[in-house]
């Protein structure tokens, strides 16, 4: 049954942990997982492998947490160590192996949930979303109704109660997780600011609840917001998973915004599965606002993972995709779209989308929300040059490019974002959209405000054109190489992994930070303030 109840056991820890600032990345902590097929006995005790019969250096493995130490509660858990934690769905060393062997986890079997987080539908609705391993049974039928008892539907206990609960579950047709079920728990009539506490399972009688978590619900409309955004963001020891956990620990943010190239890839199973479990001590903290880009279509997934997990924002949301929705948060009306399909990555219908676009940006409310951020994958100016060769991490400046000289953005083919320039930028000078934030790159630029790639002043009072920002090394793989700055280039960033955490207090200022990730110190790499008057259509 889809319940929702009103009384709690103590809060209980949740199974990825943050234990240290050290490192970007935090100290993943999976012990529902299967231990590898590899390691006959099961895995070592992380804090004494000598003792578990695995001969590795213990300071070496030490030295993989964030602390410096293993943490007591890893105990014989797999886990994703802070500085090492690998592309799969955790890992350990292997007990009684008398060697130092070491082997990849497997998601936690049966109706045990995983991969669990809490998306933005509206400024009043949120879909949990949670995994568990596919076993066969009447779960892979979908299902939707409200607050009844019927077999396949999720379960939810949540207080304080909300308004309005559905719930559904199903499994990719195709791709590479058609062996996970997917549930969805839909929770409506959510309170402003208000700290929900939850957890949810699977309906099967021998399915296990998930561990509690809290969210808190998005301020109301016409108030302030604080979000972080970044695009390009992997398992990586320099992402920036623990930085976004301390703000929302700290409710120093109402939401965070990942737009794009999630894993690399999720389209791989164990990676995807490793990504998810990894963000799950992140996204079950707090609401998040999920983005597509080009990586989440390669490795013959063809987004399939991604329309899947995201699936809660097209039935819900105001668009009937998870590729490109809108939604009102605080002073601001937030605008999420794809950029794949002018990449040679067949996503959305770019007609029907263009078509979406200027349907949304006639009906925004410029008294209730003044604010138009508009974000997508790939950037429609810039001046990085990386390019890269059959999408491996090698690193090489585009063929015939000239070190002396502006050529455009190069990184992602100068072509390719002219034309999707060429249909977005009439709407968005029409509309008067003020800012476009993007990723790809896996840098940081900010740009003065710019229109049919011509620089239309230098300061950020009262803007006449949008204001573009790249912010694309969340935790990358890779840093690229910028070239000479455009003419409209403010500030170039690529010698560290950044995110971007921005702040509306009013109608009228927006307030953008880049913050290095904390594995290179945490600390402010720059800011500016954008003071606008007088929304609405840009003239030129």
């Amino acid at each position: 049954p889809l319940v929702q109840r009103m009384s709690f056991p103590s809060i209980c820890t949740v199974f990825l942990l943050a234990t240290g600032t050290a490192l970007a990345m935090y100290d993943a902590i999976l012990p529902q997982n299967d231990p590898p097929s590899s390691c006959e006995h099961g895995c070592a005790l992380w804090a004494d492998l000598e003792a578990d019969g695995n001969t590795r250096d213990q300071s070496d493995v030490n030295s993989k947490f964030s602390a410096g130490e293993v943490p007591p509660e890893v105990g014989r858990s797999c886990a994703m160590p802070a500085n090492d934690p690998d592309f799969g769905d955790g890992w350990c060393y292997c007990r009684k192996s008398n060697d130092a062997s070491w082997g990849l986890c497997s998601p936690p079997p049966g109706n045990i949930p995983s991969q669990m987080s809490v998306m933005v539908i509206s400024n009043t609705e949120a879909v949990i979303v949670f995994a568990t391993q596919f076993d066969g049974k009447n779960e892979t039928k979908r299902a939707k109704w409200v607050n009844r008892t019927r077999e396949g539907v999720p379960v939810v206990e949540i207080s304080p109660a909300v308004g309005k609960v559905e719930g559904w579950v199903q499994t990719p047709s195709k791709g590479t997780a058609t062996n996970r079920l997917f549930h969805y728990v839909y929770l409506g009539g959510l309170s402003s600011k208000v700290v929900y506490r939850y957890r949810v399972k699977a309906s099967n009688e021998t399915s296990i609840w998930s561990e509690w978590a809290t969210f808190r619900a998005l301020p109301p409309i016409s108030s302030q917001t604080t979000f972080a955004i970044w695009g390009d963001m992997g398992v990586f020891s320099w992402n920036n998973m623990d930085s976004i956990i301390r703000h929302f620990d700290n409710s120093e943010i109402d939401f965070a915004g990942h737009i794009g190239d999630h894993g690399y890839n999720i389209g791989v199973e164990a990676r995807g599965d490793g990504y998810f479990d990894g963000n799950q001590g992140m996204y079950t903290r707090g609401l998040w606002v999920p983005g597509i880009g080009n990586h989440e279509f390669y490795d013959d997934d063809q987004f399939n993972r991604y329309d899947t997990y995201t699936s809660g924002i097209g039935r819900y949301g105001n668009s009937g995709s998870s590729k490109y929705y809108s939604v009102d948060i605080g002073y601001m009306h937030l605008i999420v779209l794809d950029s794949t399909s002018y990449f040679q990555q067949p996503g959305s219908d770019t007609k029907l989308q263009l078509q979406w676009l200027e349907n949304d940006l006639k009906q925004v409310n410029r008294s209730a929300t003044p604010w138009i951020f508009m974000t997508a994958h790939h950037p429609l100016y810039c001046s990085s040059i990386t390019t890269f060769d059959d999408h491996t991490n090698t690193q090489h400046i585009g063929s015939g490019y000239n070190p002396d000289a502006f050529e455009g953005c190069v990184g992602s083919g100068e072509e390719d974002v002219a034309a999707m320039r060429a249909d977005w930028e009439p709407l968005m000078m029409k509309y008067g959209v003020d800012v476009y934030m993007c990723g790809h790159e896996h840098n940081y630029e900010s740009i003065f405000p710019v229109s049919n790639n011509t620089l239309r002043q230098t300061d950020f009072e009262n803007p006449v054109a949008p204001v573009h920002v790249v912010s694309g090394a969340g935790g990358a793989p890779e840093l690229d190489l910028f070239g000479v700055p455009g003419p409209w280039t403010r500030k170039q960033i690529n010698n560290a992994w950044s995110y971007s955490l921005v702040s509306i207090p009013d109608p009228n200022t927006l307030v953008w930070q880049q913050w290095y990730n904390s594995y290179y110190g945490g600390k402010l790499a720059d800011t500016f303030t954008i003071t606008q008057k007088q929304h609405g259509p840009f003239n030129y």
